[in-house]
């Protein structure tokens, strides 16, 4: 069950007192071949990210940022390196383990909000769980409860076209955390949205992460960096710096 976003500090928010590890990575390298060039789009990359952190990963574009969260989300392979999320290795494995680690582990919100159209808001919330094997009674319950906790609970029943950008970002940020995941990855997740509605997205995903919930967010906004509680930079593949 998700924890009510007044709570002050979750289970989670507990075990990251003792600098539990939610994801890691040693070693990362992406290499692309164009041709007779090879690319190097990642090098050498290691971190870890605590329970109850939220973390920006920031850079210019082309810098790897978008490439590394791919390889850390299992979307992509790396050339060399692993990942572990929650102690579970996500790489050297079969696919449909791998697929398994990541319907469980981890949550996703995009700059685009990659909603179904045909579903309304509490359907599109209700996917993952479904895919998860849930009843769709418990699912149905579970999804009602998380769309509650990001201020849509008068909006179950409207489709993408009739909500505005930053609800169906509410609702991508509710399908992300309906299946309590380990870490919730985050690219851009204001891209797409004006100032005001960006501010209430960052709002609610601070609110998230003072009540445990694991961060990681791909941004080149500063404004956005200054929320978080850790700042990695990235240039030409690799971490130049890190700040508090």
């Amino acid at each position: 069950m998700i924890a009510p976003l007044s709570t002050n500090l979750s289970t989670r928010g507990a075990l990251s007192r003792s600098m539990a590890v939610a994801l890691s990575c040693e070693g990362l390298w992406k290499v692309y071949e164009m041709g007779d060039e090879k690319v190097q789009a990642v090098k050498g990359i290691s971190l870890a990210i605590n329970q109850g952190e939220m973390v920006a990963v920031m850079g210019p574009s082309g810098c790897g940022k978008t490439t590394l969260l791919n390889i850390l989300s299992g979307i992509d392979d790396p050339s060399a390196g692993q990942v572990m999320v929650a102690g579970k290795q996500l790489f050297g494995i079969s696919d449909d383990e791998r697929t398994e680690i990541r319907g469980r582990e981890m949550g996703f919100i995009f700059q685009k909000f990659h909603l179904l159209d045909v579903m309304n808001a509490v359907e599109n919330v209700e996917v993952p769980l479904l895919l998860l094997g849930y009843s769709p009674d418990d699912a149905r319950q579970k999804a009602s409860l998380a769309l509650k906790k990001v201020g849509l609970a008068d909006r179950f029943d409207h489709r993408p076209s009739e909500l505005s950008g930053g609800q169906q970002q509410r609702v991508s940020i509710a399908r992300a955390l309906v299946h309590d995941p380990s870490v919730i990855l985050c690219d851009e997740p204001t891209g797409n949205l004006d100032s005001t509605t960006s501010t209430q997205v960052m709002d609610l995903l601070a609110e998230l992460n003072q009540a445990g919930s694991t961060i990681v967010i791909v941004t080149h906004d500063d404004e956005i960096a200054k929320r978080c509680s850790r700042v990695i930079r990235i240039n030409d593949g690799s971490i130049i710096f890190e700040e508090e």
